[in-house]
């Protein structure tokens, strides 16, 4: 009985361990990816708009998934009211929005200015993640944390903290104040949606 304790302990142990060293791992080498194609194309920010983000999003889809970040900012209550059509059209609006605002803000970010300092997987789950970065950007620091979920065997970020403030609880603030204009019109207030800066 005692083997098959000290057994099941040092299986558990490993299993956090695997899962630890995995995760850093993945968010390493997305950041090697995101940050290739950054310096590689930079010229396209000026040249071809489009084009560059087009490339951003291809290169961030291992990393983010837009339908799950989308999804949160939407909030579980409008998620169920609004139709597969305003889902899609929301997450679209907000992929678009999200990536042509911050596109210039990652340009001035160097991969190596990005540190993983610590991960941790809440109450235990290894199909979750909290993965605590610090960045520098132009001799300013700040605390950056991935919360992350395990989607289809690939990790994946499905929220993002800077500096304490939680990203997807802002957007959501934003959204609801403009359904709120627009007299709960999910249509309009996805025509009229923009992040503030």
């Amino acid at each position: 009985m005692r083997k098959l304790l000290i057994f099941f302990i040092l299986f558990i142990f490993s299993m956090v361990s695997l899962s630890g060293n995995e995760v850093e791992e993945y968010v390493l080498e997305q950041h090697n990816k995101i940050f290739k194609f950054i310096n590689d194309s930079e010229h396209l920010l000026e040249e071809d708009r489009i084009k560059f983000l087009e490339g951003l999003e291809d290169v961030l889809k291992d990393l983010i998934i837009s339908k799950e970040i989308s999804k949160r900012v939407l909030g579980k209550k409008n998620y169920i009211i609004a139709t597969k059509k305003q889902k899609n059209d929301f997450d679209l609006k907000f992929k678009n929005t999200l990536f042509d605002t911050y596109s210039t803000a990652l340009v001035e970010i160097d991969n190596a200015n990005i540190i993983i300092d610590s991960h941790v997987h809440p109450n235990e789950r290894l199909d979750l993640a909290i993965v605590r970065m610090s960045v520098s950007v132009s001799d300013t620091e700040f605390d950056l944390i991935y919360k992350m979920k395990k989607i289809e065997g690939k990790w994946r970020v499905i929220g993002i903290i800077l500096d304490g403030i939680d990203m997807i609880a802002i957007f959501r603030k934003q959204f609801n104040k403009l359904l709120t204009d627009f007299n709960g019109n999910f249509d309009l207030a996805i025509k009229n949606w923009e992040l503030d800066s």
